[in-house]
């Protein structure tokens, strides 16, 4: 199995060193990035992969994987690889709620933003919608709140 596939691999990813994640399989399995700087923040961005990492304290923060219809300034081309717990970039907040059940946390704002937490191991699956909640747009792995 490739690790690309292997998200307990890509999940223990969050919290570690910069060279750690630099060092991984997954990592290295990606190219080149994009590396850009902002307030004491790096941002490692795979855009053709549509990957993209937040290192700050040298450690990586969050994982993103963006789907074609996400809204982000950059224009990320679409992850194609499969994504964690069996969800899919197609599938509605109903299908992914009655797959992973009622999310630990969820956006309040519907007008502005449309989000799932769900709570996995160490980490966190964090999930944004389209406003309508018809398809994924970002899947992101972040620390747990």
């Amino acid at each position: 199995m490739s690790t690309l596939y292997n998200f307990e691999k890509i999940f223990s990813l969050v919290g570690q060193s910069l060279e750690e994640v630099q060092a991984s399989e997954f990592y290295c399995s990606l190219g080149d990035p994009r590396i850009e700087e902002s307030a004491g923040d790096k941002y490692h961005s795979f855009i053709d992969k549509g990957i993209s990492f937040l290192f700050r304290d040298d450690r990586a923060q969050h994982i993103q994987f963006f789907s074609a219809a996400h809204d982000a300034r950059e224009h990320y081309g679409k992850y194609d690889g499969p994504l964690p717990a069996g969800i899919q970039f197609d599938m509605t907040k109903v299908l992914v709620r009655d797959l992973l059940g009622n999310p630990d946390r969820l956006s309040r704002d519907s007008l502005r933003s449309n989000w799932d937490i769900y709570n996995q191991k160490e980490n966190a699956l964090h999930i944004d919608y389209d406003l309508d909640g018809k398809a994924i747009s970002i899947v992101t792995i972040q620390p747990q709140f």
